[in-house]
């Protein structure tokens, strides 16, 4: 232990640690903060569906679990979770520890948020002043939200928020398939969404390419969404019915978004047993103008082999590159 104790200890230690726990299955959470006792919990979304689900007994489970996190806060310590929630705010109400919540009604709050040529920008409200934010080369409303849970906890560290949000907004650089938008061969726009998928993901993906113009098609390029458990064709079928409404053309991957590819009713779709298969199909249907969405589970769809047909060779690099 000396010597492991000597080895963390070599070089100077970083005043504040940011970590990411997880719940891959029941426990997960309880094992990760019983030792790491956080001083700020954050606690980003719960969903209808999660993800994961597959391995847990219930939807409350898992719920369970991530609250783990907060029971292991430190006394002295705050929970910045997100108000706009279907479930956080029930939940934190047994919750002692100091409660900092972010979104709508709370003092920490976003409005005019709008996906532009440059990015997602919105106004950021802390305290009654408002600060303005552009995050460029991605869109919606979840960068935004991350934004404000941030806030939230420099709001408890007492670090000056201004500054950290200006910031922000200069060293912002987009993660490989998070919402990041891709020049398109034809002159198309590619939202590459395709890292992770879950149902409130894909919807909010949905939501996203339903709202920003564009001078041609709409385009939905889906792949399995993972890990549902009983709950995967209910998750693909409302996935379906969403898209149905303002989709153009539904191009699907995988036994599971067969499911969605059954239900729609969109006129011109496709389904393939493969990405590759899909980007090469998608190329030959492109015209200018056209905006693609591409979202599916990471490790199941290999999306970015879709991909790698449709983006313009400079964006290429900006693809996840571990399946090309």
């Amino acid at each position: 232990m000396a010597g492991i104790s000597l080895v963390i200890f070599k070089h100077d230690f970083p005043e504040i640690l940011v970590l990411e726990v997880s719940a891959g299955g029941p426990g997960d959470i309880t094992r990760q903060a019983s030792w790491i006792r956080p001083d700020i919990s954050v606690l980003t979304a719960l969903q209808k569906i999660p993800v994961h689900v597959e391995f847990f007994e219930s939807r409350e489970q898992l719920f369970e679990e991530k609250m783990e996190l907060v029971r292991f806060t430190k006394p002295n310590g705050a929970s910045i979770y997100n108000a706009n929630d279907n479930f956080l705010p029930e939940l934190m109400k047994g919750i002692e520890i100091q409660k900092i919540p972010v979104g709508d009604n709370s003092d920490i709050h976003a409005h005019s948020v709008e996906n532009t040529d440059q990015g997602v920008q919105a106004k950021i409200v802390i305290n009654e002043t408002i600060h303005e934010v552009l995050l460029p080369g991605v869109w919606g409303k979840t960068y935004i939200q991350s934004v404000l849970l941030g806030c939230g906890v420099l709001h408890k560290l007492g670090l000056d928020q201004s500054e950290a949000l200006r910031k922000i907004a200069e060293n912002f650089s987009p993660i490989a398939g998070r919402k990041r938008v891709l020049s398109g061969k034809k002159n198309t726009t590619i939202i590459d969404d395709s890292y992770s998928a879950s149902p409130a993901a894909a919807a909010d993906a949905l939501r996203v390419l339903e709202s920003v113009p564009a001078r041609g098609r709409k385009i939905f390029l889906f792949g399995d969404m993972s890990e549902l458990g009983e709950f995967t064709k209910q998750a693909h079928l409302e996935i379906a019915d969403q898209a149905s409404e303002f989709v153009n053309i539904l191009v699907t991957v995988g036994d599971n978004a067969r499911i969605t590819f059954d239900r729609a009713t969109i006129t011109v779709k496709k389904h393939f047993d493969t990405s590759d298969e899909a980007g090469k199909w998608l190329l030959e249907q492109i015209r200018d103008g056209d905006m693609i969405l591409a979202k599916s589970s990471r490790h199941a769809i290999k999306m970015e082999q879709a991909l790698r047909h449709l983006v313009t060779e400079n964006d290429k690099q900006y693809l996840s590159q571990e399946y090309l």
